[in-house]
């Protein structure tokens, strides 16, 4: 895939690789204090929780709620399945 990127997920042996969107990269940095994707990455990943978020453009943390991990995997699935349609 041209300009695609992988980003590994915290504590797991998986990986995800997607072409980010300028609103996945925009609310990465939004939800992780500036970080952007590539930071994120060399960081060790984000959990699962995390991308959901970024994928789906909304907030994390304190001002995004709380997310269950196996909800969030299955929603980076279908979003991604979604975008390669």
């Amino acid at each position: 895939m041209a300009d695609s990127f992988t980003m590994p997920i915290l504590s797991t042996r998986y990986a995800v690789t997607w072409m980010p969107t300028p609103e996945d990269r925009a609310t990465a940095q939004q939800n992780h204090g500036g970080q952007t994707l590539e930071e994120l990455k060399d960081r060790c990943g984000v959990s699962w929780c995390e991308l959901d978020a970024i994928l789906s453009n909304e907030p994390y943390g304190k001002n995004g709620g709380e997310r269950d991990t196996d909800r969030s995997r299955g929603r980076v699935y279908k979003i991604l399945k979604h975008r390669n349609e």
